[in-house]
């Protein structure tokens, strides 16, 4: 028996050494304020998320960067990076495991200049009422893609973009995450309101996606296990908060 306890301890320290000597390259969308690029580093709720994770809770070496959206997944679909955060659609999880519990929840808003007329008072803006109207969105927006009926949507390349746009009245509505948006006008138009309508359907929980062909993927039960334990001892909950009590 001694031999064996051994024997066991010298393999889980062997499992431990080889973690920590693996990095974890971890891949964003510039998708402020949950990613974005400031001072050569990556920044935002969810690198500081990963940093918590990879680097404090497992003890491994990090490496985040900003990619172009469709870029960074068709690395962790080939196994050049190691993760990503994101809704897990069907397609993703062709080649990227779900780790744990939702993270973040996307709230999906449609936004409009104040000066605007509205929706009719009591009326649901669902799919096909928004069609009627001239909507932008991020090009390759998933939400538009999965839930605009119409599927006819002005194409910007960043949010500061639709902001622009919108103050323009060259559309009557842009679709975004309310973080997103919220973030970007106050960045660009801090003295302008706009008048936000919460669409009840089509929020996506976020997830870390861990890809199956990462290096990382034998340490699936511990990363579960460290998510879970940031999710109950509230250091999840603080990094939120920090950000929505941004100014």
């Amino acid at each position: 028996m001694p031999a064996l306890r051994t024997a066991s301890w010298l393999v889980a320290a062997l499992i431990c050494a080889a973690a920590q000597a693996q990095q974890a390259r971890i891949v964003y969308a510039d998708y402020r304020p949950y990613s974005w690029p400031e001072a050569g580093r990556a920044a935002g709720i969810e690198v500081e998320i990963a940093e918590e994770l990879f680097a404090r809770r497992l003890g491994l070496k990090t490496q985040h960067q900003i990619q172009p959206w469709a870029r960074a997944q068709a690395e962790v679909a080939a196994g050049k990076a190691d993760a990503f955060f994101a809704s897990s659609t069907p397609e993703r999880l062709e080649y990227a495991r779900r780790v744990g519990e939702p993270l973040l929840a996307s709230q999906v808003s449609a936004f409009m200049r104040q000066d605007a007329e509205p929706p009719p008072a009591g009326v649901s803006l669902t799919p096909t009422r928004l069609c009627a109207y001239r909507i932008a969105a991020v090009r390759g927006n998933s939400w538009v893609k999965t839930h605009l009926g119409c599927g006819d949507y002005s194409p910007a390349s960043s949010t500061e973009g639709l902001v622009r746009m919108l103050m323009l009245a060259r559309i009557d509505m842009v679709i975004e995450d309310r973080l997103v948006f919220l973030d970007a006008t106050q960045r660009l138009q801090p003295d302008v309101q706009f008048r936000e309508h919460a669409l009840g359907f089509g929020s996506a929980p976020i997830y870390l996606l861990l890809g199956k062909r990462s290096a990382l993927l034998p340490l699936l039960p511990r990363i579960e296990a460290a998510l879970a334990a940031m999710q109950k001892d509230g250091s999840l909950q603080a990094i939120l908060l920090r950000h929505s009590a941004a100014p």
